[in-house]
């Protein structure tokens, strides 16, 4: 599902320009995938220790992308033709920066079935804080 490129800073700017012109950060492709979708699936491509700055820059973008797609009030609880939205993609991809920045903006009391999703994450010290952070918003 990778085919955007957040290793440009440039891509970043470039999204807020259009969002600002009026582009619907909801729209999605024939798959229904929105662009949280997208970048929900989105992995970091760059793994070797002498590109750590251009990993940093990439995770930084991707980041970037998703707070200003929320800002813009891009939904999280749209689903595409698997049945799946873009908090279920980003657990299933072990994409974990992503699901600590979806996290944010995401309660158990308004998608009951969130707790299921973990199931099989349940045991994984990667998930701890982001389930912890979920069910602590709703005390």
């Amino acid at each position: 599902m990778n085919m955007i490129d957040l290793s440009e800073p440039s891509c970043v700017n470039f999204a807020k320009y259009l969002l600002e012109k009026g582009a619907d950060p909801n729209i999605a492709d024939v798959d229904g995938n929105t662009a949280l979708h997208r970048l929900a699936a989105y992995k970091v491509r760059v793994q070797d220790e002498r590109f750590k700055k251009a990993e940093t820059q990439e995770r930084k973008s991707l980041l970037s992308m998703i707070d200003l797609l929320i800002t813009s009030r891009a939904k999280l609880d749209i689903l595409n033709v698997d049945g799946k939205n873009a908090f279920t993609i980003a657990l299933d991809t072990d994409n974990i920066d992503v699901l600590h920045k979806f996290a944010e903006s995401v309660r158990i009391s308004e998608d009951p079935q969130l707790l299921h999703k973990f199931k099989t994450k349940i045991f994984d010290d990667r998930y701890k804080s982001i389930l912890l952070g979920l069910i602590n918003k709703e005390v």
